[in-house]
């Protein structure tokens, strides 16, 4: 296994930790907020979406960014554009449009999650291809 060593003074390595500048060359802050995929796995996503394609419990998340779905809205049929205003509704208010095929048992996550998380999830799901 390869790999790149920065060594630095125990000092400088306090401040990086704590996310503060330190000027060594290669060194960028450690990330503190989790991102898309992480988020997804926090939150309990990936117990029921898969990431590859493959079937769980709810739809793949492979490819589901502008992908046409047929959903069941209000006890009718109705397909429509995966987009960004369906995969948030999805989120936040799970039972709004349930995906043909699939049990209406995902949890809604309004008050649960923050705007930075969802918009974290939309653009990690957007770039799922």
């Amino acid at each position: 296994m390869l790999a790149r060593l920065i060594v630095v003074s125990p000092e400088q390595f306090d401040r990086w930790y704590a996310g503060q500048p330190v000027q060594v060359a290669g060194l960028a802050p450690p990330t503190r907020e989790p991102k898309g995929e992480e988020l997804l796995r926090q939150k309990g996503c990936l117990a029921c979406h898969s990431l590859d394609g493959g079937p769980l419990v709810g739809p793949s998340f492979k490819g589901l960014f502008g992908r046409t779905v047929e959903v069941l809205t209000e006890g009718g049929r109705r397909t429509i554009t995966a987009d960004e205003a369906y995969i948030r509704t999805s989120i936040l208010d799970s039972h709004a449009d349930v995906v043909v095929g699939y049990p209406d048992i995902m949890p809604e996550e309004k008050g649960l999650l923050s705007e930075a998380e969802v918009q974290e999830m939309l653009k990690y799901l957007e770039q799922l291809r």
